[in-house]
């Protein structure tokens, strides 16, 4: 039988690691304006016209878009979540690039209609409703936490929706730029290579260059990772609550295992470690010698090798 990949964050970040699902997602901030009537209103409109109906749980963000929809490596994910979410707009006619940069109000709204069939085992709906100045610009259906990208109001995939795999769609979107010089400085790594510099960057505590050796799929996890049931996403990479902080780590050994059972295009590594960690904190593991099942593959054609999982076991 096939392994089934995990994307697990495990050690994924500078001076931080280990996502624990049964930990206390973050709370919700306070709100510190008013919504009017009006936006829920609309937004209720909206929703029931795709046929979702809304509970009376919600919460409003006031958050300000990115300047651009391009994701460098290693930055935090934020770019793609509106990008992608972007995608699931346009499919009913609404469009955020006119905002980009600007400060919006994103509502999440808890829905009592369950998630479409494609997107089972999940079930659970929320509806994310974008406003500006009063006018709904965005608009979408997603799945929470721990991994909230799901479908458009009118249910259907971002495959569907643009014609494109994950990969295509992010480099004809704009979302990954091939030009960038560190893309081009990875793609020439081999997957030991990829591996090594990770992990000498959480040991230097250099956060974007460690980010930059994953995969933009795996990169998104650190958005929902452990957030609150009424949450749009986290803010950076040391959001989430439940982690524990790396003093140092160093790599003994980098073993290429046979591929058996990964799917076509993926390598899988055992690496040896030492690792440090900070006192305090969550508990998940003792400092001291450690075994990773590290998976790689080409995310996007022509970018080199990036990490996709990162276990404790093969």
């Amino acid at each position: 039988m096939p392994k089934k990949i995990v994307t697990v964050t495990l050690l994924l970040v500078v001076l931080a690691a280990v996502p624990m699902t049964g930990c206390t997602p973050v709370p919700l901030p306070s709100p510190t304006e008013a919504v009017p009537a009006e936006a829920h209103h609309q937004a209720r409109e909206l929703l029931s016209r795709y046929g979702w109906t809304t509970t009376d749980r919600w919460a409003t963000h006031w958050v300000t878009l990115p300047q651009r929809f391009e994701h460098r490596p290693g930055e935090f994910p934020i770019p793609i979540y509106w990008a992608y979410n972007n995608e699931l707009s346009k499919a009913i006619g609404l469009d955020l690039s006119p905002y980009l940069g600007q400060r919006v109000e994103a509502t999440v709204y808890d829905l009592e209609e369950e998630l479409p069939e494609f997107l089972r085992p999940y079930t659970k709906a929320r509806a994310v409703v974008v406003t500006h100045m009063g006018k709904t610009i965005g608009a979408w259906i997603d799945k929470g936490r721990h991994y909230a990208f799901a479908c458009s109001l009118d249910r259907k995939p971002l495959e569907e929706i643009t014609g494109m795999d994950w990969s295509e769609w992010l480099v004809a979107s704009g979302v990954v730029n091939l030009n960038n010089e560190i893309e081009r400085e990875l793609a020439a790594l081999t997957p030991e290579e990829i591996i090594a510099r990770y992990y000498e960057a959480l040991n230097d505590h250099d956060e974007e260059r460690a980010y930059a050796c994953l995969t933009r799929r795996s990169l998104t996890d650190f958005l929902f990772s452990n957030m609150g049931d009424l949450a749009l996403y986290h803010a950076d990479y040391n959001a989430d609550p439940c982690r524990q902080k790396v003093r140092s780590v160093r790599v003994n050994r980098i073993e290429l295992l046979p591929v058996v059972g990964n799917p076509e295009g993926v390598v899988e590594y055992k690496v040896d470690i030492d690792v440090k960690y900070e006192p305090g904190g969550v508990f998940v593991e003792y400092s001291g010698p450690h075994v990773r099942f590290i998976l790689l593959k080409e995310e996007i054609a022509g970018t080199g090798w990036r990490i996709i999982g990162i276990g404790t076991g093969p």
